[in-house]
């Protein structure tokens, strides 16, 4: 199914508050129920009794850290390039309204995920937006398994993953199979300058391993920086570009 919209500035504010008080709901799950977070039942369900005029969810770091380096590392200023932007496993984040919003290059955003419902509720805040942060820019709500993505090859300039690897992880049997064939997605999305970016509160010791691991067939080179922190907790930002030009399809 395919949603289509149009999106500028919008209402919502966030709180790292807000943001700890909602991974809490997280944290109560048992040992033996942590693996639910890898399923679409247990996602379903929550964004089945959430309601649509709740604020928005994030995980990790507000929007506005990813945007000022989608900025810094995709966009080329004054560029009037049409680029196009990935935000995988979407859930309810306010990345897309922000981009739309805030960004004057035009932008074709598609959101991702595998509940219906979570799609639903972008679209709803989508049509309470009044204006664009360029006239070209359009949102595209796609209900999608993150593994197996129903586009073709090398049309994206960024796709951006905040928080799905680390759901997907937690199915202690499939888990690292799961996030292999993501990132194997992610990948062959990519143009020839594409860039993943992944935000994660896992250290660079074990995620960057994990991540070049589970790369290591393929053409991607990750680095690591901390992109923000709330106390002691810090938030990373990995990064991988291709090594080489991947062919697109025509």
């Amino acid at each position: 199914m395919l949603f289509v919209g149009h999106v500028g500035v919008y209402r919502h504010v966030r709180t790292h508050r807000v943001i700890i008080a909602n991974c809490r709901e997280y944290s109560r799950l048992t040992d033996n129920d942590i693996g639910k977070l890898a399923t679409r039942a247990f996602w379903k369900e929550k964004y089945s009794r959430s309601n649509l005029n709740e604020s928005t969810f994030d995980w990790f770091v507000e929007p506005d850290d990813v945007i000022k380096e989608i900025e810094s590392r995709i966009l080329k200023s004054g560029s009037h390039k049409l680029f196009r932007i990935m935000d995988i496993g979407c859930g309810t984040s306010s990345l897309a309204l922000k981009l739309y919003s805030q960004v004057n290059n035009p932008i074709e955003i598609h959101c991702v995920d595998f509940v219906h419902e979570a799609l639903g509720q972008q679209k709803n805040w989508s049509e309470q937006v009044l204006t664009k942060g360029h006239p070209f820019t359009s949102s595209h709500f796609v209900v999608a398994d993150v593994c197996h993505l129903p586009y073709r090859n090398g049309i994206f300039d960024c796709v951006v993953d905040k928080g799905t690897m680390d759901a997907l992880v937690k199915d202690r049997i499939l888990g690292e199979e799961k996030c292999r064939k993501m990132l194997s997605e992610m990948e062959r999305l990519l143009n020839q300058n594409g860039t993943i970016l992944q935000i994660s509160d896992e250290h660079p010791e074990v995620r960057q391993q994990l991540l070049e691991t589970l790369t290591q067939n393929n053409c991607l080179t990750w680095s690591s920086s901390c992109i923000s922190s709330f106390g002691n907790i810090e938030y990373f930002m990995y990064t991988a570009r291709l090594e080489t030009h991947l062919p697109t399809d025509s």
